[in-house]
């Protein structure tokens, strides 16, 4: 009877283990099954915006997009993707007031917060025609500057010495957000070429730092992060949201 009871009781053991490691691959195959869904809709996402399409378009394929996804998500992604248009909405309003001047009225809005003199803004502002402005979606504001430009913006500190492509990302809606990438000459420019943008991976890169900045300064969808001193918590906060810039990438 010792022998029973012992066998039964390794039977249970062996059972609450089989039943443990079932529940936590469960748990697995589902975390798997709604990364796999984000990483497609998210990709798809990023297509879209960096499309040039009339707004009805883009909103159908929105709102199919979103139906592609597993019913649990399609609220909270709903819900983001509206956050996300609202600061697209305010973006492109600035913009709008400064039509045919964008390049030097983004360049503008962020010289002075890095200290430049008036003259200094002047001097680097007299090479403006070395840059082009585009806007596939409104609101997904995109300069494109020649090597030249480029290497003097970086020259006046204005973008980092290593980088080919940076997203200046404000915050607030009082001041604009924008991308900047070099092209080596703006005789093939996106303006006439818009086909070239979403495959471009600088672009596609710099675009998630866009989205990422227009919901994380909203403070109401991303998920707050809380380490153990600002300095751990300002870390993750560029580890998250570069990771996912290299993958998007």
């Amino acid at each position: 009877m010792r022998n029973i009871r012992n066998t039964d009781g390794q039977h249970y053991r062996e059972h609450e283990t089989l039943e443990s490691e079932y529940t936590v691959h469960s748990s697995l195959e589902a975390k798997r099954r709604i990364a796999s869904a984000t990483g497609r809709f998210y990709n798809s996402l990023i297509d879209m915006y960096l499309e040039v399409q009339t707004p009805e378009e883009r909103q159908e394929q929105l709102e199919r997009l979103i139906e592609t996804l597993p019913g649990p998500m399609k609220k909270l992604y709903r819900e983001g993707l509206n956050k996300f248009q609202e600061e697209l909405g305010a973006n492109h309003i600035l913009l709008q007031k400064h039509r045919g001047d964008e390049v030097r009225f983004l360049l503008r809005a962020v010289m002075p917060s890095d200290g430049k003199n008036p003259e200094e803004i002047e001097q680097v502002l007299q090479h403006n025609d070395s840059a082009r402005f585009i806007e596939p979606s409104p609101g997904v504001a995109i300069i494109q500057a020649e090597k030249e430009f480029f290497i003097l913006l970086k020259e006046h500190g204005i973008v980092h010495a290593g980088g080919r492509a940076m997203t200046f990302g404000s915050g607030n809606q009082d001041n604009p957000s924008f991308l900047m990438v070099q092209r080596l000459s703006l005789e093939t420019s996106l303006v006439e070429d818009t086909s070239q943008i979403k495959s471009k991976s600088s672009i596609r890169h710099e675009f998630h730092h866009l989205i990422w900045n227009f919901l994380q300064r909203r403070k109401d969808f991303l998920r707050e992060i809380s380490e153990s001193s600002p300095e751990l918590t300002q870390a993750f906060r560029h580890f998250r949201d570069e990771i996912v810039a290299y993958i998007v990438e």
